[in-house]
């Protein structure tokens, strides 16, 4: 009983991938498993913090990169704010409404640390 060289490549790729896919699951599933937990718990941590100053910036891109002739540059507004000297991207909803020296709440989840977004401080009387 003689075994093919396309049996043994069929062995070998089918050995490889029972041994390559769950561990490519499990290594997938370490990765995420503090995110997972954070969807359950259903929770988030606010720091407040307050705004330095703001920052807006035109910055520009690349419209078409195939090639040099031709090619277009489109201008959009790059909003941020600075807090404890770290530039934060904001949207233009939330730069308009802050001013410098303004309170905003830092949301986080709690386990992973990740961050969820920003919210301007309201204003008591």
């Amino acid at each position: 009983m003689t075994v093919s060289q396309t049996e043994i490549k069929a062995f070998n790729v089918l050995l490889v991938a029972i041994i390559v896919l769950p561990v490519a699951f499990l290594l997938g599933f370490v990765i995420i498993r503090k995110y997972l937990i954070d969807l359950k718990g259903n929770s988030k941590h606010a720091i407040v913090r307050r705004i330095k100053y703001k920052q807006n910036k035109a910055e520009f891109e690349a419209q078409n990169s195939v090639g040099y002739r031709g090619l277009k540059h489109v201008a959009f507004d790059d909003y941020a704010i600075i807090v404890d000297n770290i530039r934060y991207g904001v949207g233009k909803a939330l730069y308009d409404n802050c001013n410098n020296g303004d309170e905003v709440i830092f949301f986080y989840a709690p386990v992973s640390n990740f961050h969820l977004g920003i919210k301007l401080k309201e204003k008591y009387n």
